[in-house]
């Protein structure tokens, strides 16, 4: 563990560790590692000294491997999602985000909107777990290998940043989840053991200074040594743009929003820059909420002189917002914002007033805000609430569309 230092400004590429040597031939056909694909372009390209101290045990172990897993491989290059994809991206929120100015992939984790404790509950294992990392690592591969190539030198890592901002201690998960993790690392720093450059947590909380020492249990230590903590993101409203580390790399343009000040990437299109998950989400979404736009039926509560937002991203111009909410009891105040622009302003909603529901134009894309305030300083509040965003179509089509969901989402509320 280390910290960020002003002297990782000059973006020291691969090559300052590097140093250049003869590969023998046969090392070409036996070795995966994509580093050695470079000699495959120019024999004078340099590689890292610990490939030529690799025991051949590594690196027959490394083929048998991939022999072993050759479908799966395949499958992860042809673009096909590998098994129990969608159940682990439910609860585990990273992704491939964008590219540094080296070539270097970027993939961020959101660990405050995840929910690892709910992973092995959903019914997946460990060992699929491990199997759907050592995909995502072989994406990564595959993207480093051609950066090697296209730029006719040693591309050799990933610059993986943890946004840690929110996280609690019931977020970081049980011990099987760490162990599962830690069979992972030790089996891709095997497979890919030049992939791994730099992984910086970016606003660790105060108390994971005391889980440090823990981490030496479960992660290896060489994977260990390539964790780092970026000093200036803890300062107050500092941003990953005033990292040493990541402003010598990185365009403040190509750096998520929820990086901190400065950085100013958003991906509306997408409905955010990390899993379609908007930027603005500080906690894990409700169950029954999709990063699509759509909100089942649920009952949320409000607490005591605090407000709940619920967002939803709005990935194009002239959508629609079709909502109904009930307050369960007493009183709240309602207002929803698309990108700081009011399309209800504040309004006092009473439970006598019975259900609350509307069809609202959204005129320009963004994030959406639907937000209850409770003004007491003693009850929290509860509210049923349904929400989705239309997508646009013709004018008669989107009316009738907006109909059907305000009618399903009313029909729904009468069942319940």
């Amino acid at each position: 563990m280390l910290l960020l230092h002003q002297k990782e400004q000059t973006g020291t590429t691969s090559g300052s560790s590097a140093t250049s040597c003869p590969i023998p031939t046969a090392w070409l056909t036996e070795v995966s590692a994509f580093s050695i694909s470079c000699y495959r372009l120019n024999a004078s390209l340099p590689i890292h000294k610990s490939l030529t101290r690799t025991p051949a045990a590594a690196i027959h172990a490394c083929r048998a491997w991939r022999a072993e897993h050759a479908t799966l491989l395949a499958a992860v290059v042809a673009g096909t999602p590998p098994p129990r994809d969608a159940e682990i991206r439910s609860c585990i929120v990273v992704d491939y985000h964008s590219m540094s100015e080296l070539g270097e992939p970027l993939l961020i984790s959101r660990a405050a909107l995840s929910r690892p404790a709910a992973l092995f509950s959903s019914g997946v294992t460990p060992d699929e777990l491990i199997t759907w990392i050592m995909c995502q690592r072989e994406s990564v591969f595959r993207i480093c290998d051609a950066q090697s190539r296209a730029r006719r030198r040693l591309v050799k890592s990933i610059n993986l940043v943890a946004d840690l901002t929110g996280i609690t201690l019931a977020q970081l998960g049980d011990r099987v989840y760490h162990e599962t993790l830690a069979r992972g690392g030790k089996l891709a720093e095997r497979i890919f053991p030049q992939l791994l450059q730099r992984s910086v947590l970016v606003r660790p909380p105060r108390f994971m200074q005391a889980l440090f020492p823990v981490l030496k249990v479960f992660v290896p230590a060489k994977l260990l040594s390539r964790i780092a903590v970026c000093p200036a993101t803890g300062r107050s409203g500092a941003g990953l743009s005033s990292c040493p580390f990541a402003s010598a790399r990185f365009k403040p343009s190509t750096l998520p929003t929820f990086l901190g000040e400065g950085c100013e990437c958003r991906c509306i299109d997408r409905g955010g820059c990390v899993a379609g998950m908007p930027n603005d989400l500080r906690a894990p979404p409700l169950q029954g909420a999709s990063s699509g736009g759509e909100v089942d039926e649920l009952v949320i509560s409000v607490a005591a002189g605090r407000e709940y937002d619920l967002i939803l991203p709005v990935k194009r111009p002239n959508c629609q917002l079709v909502y109904q909410f009930t307050l369960l009891d007493k009183s709240l105040t309602f207002s929803v914002r698309l990108e700081g622009a009011e399309l209800v302003p504040p309004t006092r909603v009473s439970a006598a007033d019975g259900e609350q529901s509307s069809v609202l134009p959204l005129p320009s894309a963004g994030t959406l805000h639907l937000r209850w305030e409770n003004s007491s300083r003693f009850t929290a509040k509860q509210v049923r609430v349904s929400a989705a965003v239309m997508e646009p179509a013709g004018e008669a089509a989107a009316q009738a569309a907006a109909a059907e969901a305000l009618g399903r989402l009313s029909v729904g509320s009468e069942a319940a």
